[in-house]
């Protein structure tokens, strides 16, 4: 065989290897994206073709959230618009609460500098934002490189018998777990893969409700990764002078007015007490925090059952507003009986007075329990519940 002939030969069999390495882009490592996002104020990394399927694709060992948008003026999208902004201050008040954060990282995809990935994915309408959780926690049958170091690559965790091209089957992993209830691993991991969606409210589309959003959307991406994310608001000056000239003004009335007032609002401080009363438990029930969120009075699980609390001391249902005001007044009540009600067993006898402390004994008990059993339903890891009493 001539040298001609034997370096033929020799490419012929390479040629596959090398036309499927320039086809396939080595993923992107953690160290490299926090790279890409340092450079952005946002801390955003923004995509193009060359690079998008480097961040997408193959087994993640971190967070992707991802707005795949388009944001030229041609399109006319609208939310589009509004949106990023949005996008982009919830990604920076993420790295400012986690400044070491390297296992989330924030994307915008622009279709002006992505047509292929928009191709593939026949995305025909935008905005969408979807969040890629870290490859393990939704598949199986994935570890680490080097099982001693969890910083390391994540790859398949399969034996092959028949070598490197046998497509992937559960039947090759080398153990499988049954009561691992996560989706098998496909051959596969792209930006198709398993993700949540937000989806933004096209209602939410003034001046105003830029806050709102955000809120919401740096709720959702909390609830998922299962860290609280701080928005810091800008001070507001107009805002301050406003309120400050208007209780002014409103003081100053007041001590100028202040003997016909007291005349006529304060002949007796019943009223003034119950209202005080009221306001305390309002502003402690959570009522602010219902309205600032737009929470609904109810929710529903999974299989469509009505659900009075929910079992997350993030959230709040607005239901949950009249339960603490509830639980609240009861305590007042039984507080006062303790102070001045007592003194009513002095005038009764000894065998009602013992009844009667053995009966206010047994409904401090169930009181207890029935209150520590709510706490429970809200935070889950509450252990102080001798009998669990759910009421609500």
């Amino acid at each position: 065989m001539n040298i001609i002939s034997l370096l033929f030969f020799i490419i012929t069999i390479l040629s596959p290897c090398l036309s499927l390495s320039e086809s396939v882009q080595q993923q992107l490592s953690k160290s490299e994206l926090k790279k890409l996002s340092l450079q952005s104020e946002n801390y955003v990394i923004y995509s193009n073709d060359n690079i998008a399927e480097s961040i997408l694709n193959g087994p993640k060992d971190f967070n992707l959230v991802v707005l795949y948008t388009a944001s030229d003026d041609k399109f006319a999208c609208h939310m589009c618009k509004f949106f990023q902004p949005v996008f982009e201050s919830v990604a920076k008040f993420w790295n400012i609460n986690y400044p070491e954060n390297d296992d989330t990282f924030f994307v915008v995809i622009d279709f002006p500098l992505n047509p292929k990935l928009f191709s593939k994915l026949k995305m025909t309408n935008v905005p969408h934002c979807w969040l890629y959780p870290k490859s393990m926690v939704i598949y199986k049958g994935l570890k680490y490189e080097d099982q001693d170091d969890k910083n390391s690559r994540i790859v398949y965790d399969y034996d092959y018998e028949g070598g490197d091209d046998e497509e992937f089957d559960e039947d090759d992993i080398d153990y499988v777990d049954y009561s691992d209830s996560r989706k098998k691993a496909p051959k596969l991991i792209d930006a198709t893969s398993e993700h949540y969606t937000y989806v933004a409210d096209e209602r939410l589309m003034g001046k105003k409700d830029v806050d709102k959003m955000t809120f919401e959307f740096a709720d959702f991406i909390g609830r998922i990764l299962k860290k609280t994310i701080t928005i810091h608001k800008p001070f507001d000056q107009t805002q301050f002078i406003t309120y400050f000239v208007v209780c002014l003004l409103f003081f100053i009335i007041l001590k100028k007015k202040k003997d016909k007032i007291k005349s006529k609002l304060f002949k007796t401080s019943k009223p003034w007490c119950i209202a005080c009363i009221i306001l305390i438990l309002i502003s402690i029930s959570g009522y602010n925090f219902v309205i600032q969120r737009q929470s609904p009075l109810f929710s529903a699980d999974k299989k469509g059952n009505l659900v009075n609390i929910v079992p997350d001391p993030r959230r709040q249902l607005g239901f949950e507003v009249l339960i603490s005001i509830l639980l609240n007044v009861s305590l007042s009540l039984i507080t006062i009986f303790l102070v001045s009600g007592i003194q009513l067993l002095n005038d009764i006898s000894h065998k009602k007075r013992d009844l009667g402390m053995i009966l206010f004994g047994i409904f401090l008990f169930v009181g207890f329990n029935i209150y520590s059993s709510t706490y429970r339903q809200k935070d889950g890891g509450y252990p102080f519940v001798f009998w669990d009493i759910k009421l609500f």
